[in-house]
């Protein structure tokens, strides 16, 4: 337990004997919170050391499941060109082992830029723009996913909201989380976007319309490779939202995910 308060008369003891034993309980308190403190910080890097050991884990297990597919299907189709397939069917197995080719290219590529981000080792640029107009601009770049789907995309917001930050990054997290909602939105939706100030700082915000998550999906929905069981059979990195909120916190800001009364709503601040 703690050290025990020294009696008040060996404190205010006039002889040597008394002094002396203030003096050494004094170094001895000083002691025990120095080694109570280290404990304390050896504690925390072993925690730490433990949950990095487990995530490290995690990643390569969800790193060997993702490329196992794409490699799989690549070998089965390049082995049916090698026993002479029909010459009517070739090109239609080249596509396939293009396609997955280019699929495991784009995960290993953004799983280098996740680490990057996530390591700090991405410099950020400091440009001056409207989060408004950008928001725009992906919406428009995404419009042929929005027309496929026959969504209907509202805006609210209370001004232009202008900040300053790394446009080309933030482009980034505004499509992953833009072409996420369109991708789980049921035909015919709609798709709720929000940009306003609130407390100093910048909010963006999409909503659309779906199933709500599970408690599962909610606090792991930021993590790499995650997938709820109804993406699972969707085609995709699952890098993109960790991408998102690794750009978001490298700006010093914050994401957010929950449900609502019609489907499932994505924040992010930024200061």
């Amino acid at each position: 337990g703690e050290p025990q308060p020294l009696p008040e008369h060996i404190k205010k003891s006039k002889w040597l004997e008394g002094r002396t034993l203030q003096e050494n309980y004094e170094v001895m308190v000083k002691e025990y919170h120095s080694a109570k403190a280290e404990v304390r910080q050896l504690r925390t890097a072993l925690d730490y050391a433990q949950n990095a050991e487990t995530k490290r884990r995690e990643m390569i297990s969800n790193i060997t499941h993702e490329l196992k597919t794409p490699l799989a299907v690549i070998y089965n189709y390049a082995e049916g060109l090698k026993d002479g397939i029909a010459a009517d069917k070739q090109d239609h197995y080249l596509d396939v082992i293009l396609e997955e080719a280019q699929r495991m290219d784009g995960m290993v590529l953004e799983m280098l830029d996740l680490s990057r981000l996530e390591a700090g080792k991405v410099r950020l640029a400091t440009d001056r723009f409207s989060l408004l107009e950008l928001t725009r601009r992906v919406i428009d770049k995404l419009s042929l996913l929005v027309e496929e789907k026959d969504l209907t995309v509202e805006y609210v917001w209370a001004h232009d909201c202008e900040i300053t930050a790394d446009e080309s990054r933030i482009t980034q997290a505004l499509t992953n989380l833009v072409s996420n909602a369109i991708k789980y939105s049921p035909r015919g939706g709609t798709v709720h976007i929000g940009v306003t100030r609130e407390k100093n700082q910048t909010m963006f915000s999409i909503e659309n319309q779906s199933e709500p998550l599970s408690e599962e999906a909610l606090a792991k929905i930021w993590d790499s490779f995650y997938r709820t069981d109804k993406s699972r059979t969707e085609k995709g990195t699952g890098l993109g939202l960790p991408i998102t909120k690794a750009i978001i916190e490298l700006h010093g800001g914050t994401c957010h995910v929950s449900n609502t009364k019609t489907g499932v709503e994505f924040k992010f601040y930024l200061p």
